[in-house]
């Protein structure tokens, strides 16, 4: 048995998605070793490709949002709004395990490209369409980024104080989590299909991504009868001795959540007399007693650096963490030993990029950064020659504008 084997192996994967939540999906199962196929649709420009601010990468549709998740991709360029662009991509469905799509409901079907239709030429065929609110929602026709799905999801009327109002998580979190989900739904309709030899349609929606993650504030509506409000940095426990706190050079998080965790907590700091209160560990709910013990530990926090308090609070068994930055997180001896980023030789810009890979570590066959990302169809003409066109049928295909 090859121990190095990767678990999706065998499996073609055909993209003919835009912007981050489908090319993550099929990022991730490109790192764990399926030959994806990413359509470009010269017909429809994928930002990502030109959002950069380095002219030369843009110019070469290499911007660096592209770089970061369409590695171990080969890219071919047809045009699925034109008849024998829309023949070829049939041809290469024949040969497909999974089609991951990002398009508003109803696209593909009125390009003929619905999930019946492929799954009538294969019927092994699992359809992953990914939108913002599902094939069936009464707003499936909204249009869905990022920002707007945290703000209709009630993603951020968690997020941000009474002052700043509502904020959004500063980084496309619903595109990535929707991404991932869509992963791991594929990989689950692949396992189902080793049961059931047929393929299936899934239904990806951003809203539900986020909202499927939300557990603990809806929750707190659904069995407490409460709307959660913006939170800041204030922990759900409700207890004072968790929280963001002010130090000498920074902020640090504390997660002092339970009644022992306290006491250790007030013991090491010298000041136990903050939980003679019967009130203190709930001390959130009842101001009077919160405000004041939370001036105290500020008081007390601010006498050291954040990396003073990390290192300290750590060795004694308390939950802490110093607020980094991006810079910090990417220097930390952590990332560097984890190995979270990659290095992979873009050739046709002649650098060496770093970009991300999964969040797990496998014993063997796990997740690689192979191959590059390719210039817009780039491998046109080998997918082609693969599924049986002769050069000069590609060179017609091309003059007519069906592939690029």
């Amino acid at each position: 048995m090859d121990e190095t084997i990767r678990p999706f192996e065998g499996i073609r994967v055909v993209d003919v998605s835009t912007a981050i939540s489908g090319p993550i999906c099929s990022y991730f199962l490109g790192l764990l070793g399926a030959d994806v196929i990413r359509v470009d649709n010269p017909a429809v420009q994928d930002m990502t490709r030109y959002m950069d601010s380095d002219k030369e990468r843009s110019a070469a549709g290499l911007g660096w949002p592209f770089l970061m998740f369409n590695s171990n991709k080969k890219s071919v360029a047809i045009n699925l709004k034109h008849e024998d662009g829309i023949k070829v991509f049939k041809k290469l469905i024949e040969t497909t395990d999974v089609l991951v799509e990002n398009f508003r409901p109803g696209i593909m079907k009125k390009l003929g490209l619905g999930p019946d239709t492929l799954r009538k030429i294969n019927s092994r065929l699992i359809y992953c369409s990914i939108s913002g609110f599902g094939q069936d929602s009464p707003i499936k026709d909204y249009p869905a980024y990022d920002n707007i799905v945290q703000g209709i999801s009630g993603l951020m009327s968690l997020s941000g104080t009474p002052e700043s109002g509502p904020m959004r998580v500063g980084t496309p979190i619903v595109d990535c989590l929707t991404g991932l989900n869509g992963a791991f739904a594929i990989a689950s309709a692949l396992l189902q299909r080793e049961k059931n030899k047929i393929g299936q349609h899934i239904d990806v929606a951003m809203v539900d991504s986020i909202l499927s993650m939300m557990s603990i504030a809806l929750g707190e509506y659904l069995y407490e009868g409460v709307i959660p409000s913006l939170r800041g940095n204030n922990p759900i426990t409700r207890t004072p001795f968790a929280g963001c706190f002010e130090t000498k050079d920074g902020l640090i998080n504390v997660a002092a959540n339970t009644q022992k965790q306290a006491e250790t907590l007030t013991e090491i700091l010298g000041c136990p007399e903050l939980l003679e209160d019967p009130r203190a560990l709930e001390g959130r709910r009842h101001p009077e007693v919160g405000d004041k013990i939370i001036a105290v530990l500020n008081r007390i926090f601010r006498e050291k650096t954040a990396d003073e308090w990390e290192a300290y609070l750590v060795s004694n068994r308390i939950p802490a963490g110093k607020i980094r930055d991006v810079k910090d997180i990417m220097e930390h001896p952590h990332t560097q030993q984890r190995s979270i980023l990659n290095d992979i030789y873009v050739s046709s810009l002649n650098q060496t990029f770093k970009v991300p890979g999964c969040g797990f570590k496998f014993e063997t066959g796990g997740p690689q950064v192979k191959t590059e990302p390719h210039r817009e169809g780039q491998y046109s003409n080998a997918v082609l020659e693969e599924l049986g066109y002769s050069p000069d049928e590609i060179d017609g295909l091309t003059k007519d504008s069906a592939i690029r």
